[in-house]
């Protein structure tokens, strides 16, 4: 998602060609949020997955 974001830390996504940060959220089947991660635009999308899914409870 795009946007003007203002933060402090950003990074660079080379083969999206985007800067900024991104969000990770884990859901469940229903569609309701069980956790969330952001992280810079350089964190691959497999690690930032991988983050949120250790902050869900089972």
């Amino acid at each position: 998602m795009k946007n003007t974001d203002t933060a402090d830390q950003k990074g660079y996504d080379a083969g999206k060609k985007v800067s900024g940060i991104k969000r990770h959220i884990a859901v469940d089947t229903l569609g309701l949020p069980h956790a969330i991660a952001v992280t810079t635009a350089e964190v691959t999308d497999r690690n930032g997955a991988l983050q949120a899914l250790k902050r869900c409870r089972v």
